[in-house]
């Protein structure tokens, strides 16, 4: 549940971002616990980045890093920082890494929630299941 929360929050940040034509350098976390402990985590890449999926690889390796099995939340968040200006620099793969087409995917997302309103096309792990009763 808390994983597809981040990436929701990562889709949201990573869209508004890039509605201002902008790319992050920096991506990070926040986590509060419910004795109200807070911490952060936070990466800073090489390259610019403004996709969802590029930018929710960072944040879920930064979540599981902090290993909270079982800890009691009561906040997290994703911040994106180091802006500058433009979405479409160059891209980076490293050796071995698969090619994913993420960055058309992402305009085309984009596109469509431009006309149809935020939140119409969304990944499939934000889809709640249908309970057995709403049949």
């Amino acid at each position: 549940i808390l994983l597809r929360e981040l990436l929701r929050l990562t889709e949201k940040a990573t869209h508004r971002m890039r509605e201002s034509n902008k790319s992050a350098r920096t991506i990070s976390i926040k986590v509060r616990f419910a004795d109200f402990k807070t911490i952060s985590r936070s990466k800073t890449v090489p390259l610019p980045i403004s996709g969802t999926q590029e930018v929710y690889e960072i944040v879920r390796a930064l979540f599981n890093a902090l290993k909270l099995d079982g800890a009691r939340l009561r906040l997290v968040g994703v911040g994106l920082d180091g802006l500058v200006e433009g979405i479409d620099g160059p891209e980076q793969i490293a050796f071995g890494e698969r090619e994913k087409g993420w960055r058309e995917a992402t305009k085309a997302i984009d596109a469509a929630s431009t006309r149809f309103g935020a939140g119409s096309v969304r990944p499939a792990r934000l889809f709640e299941p249908e309970s057995e009763d709403s049949e």
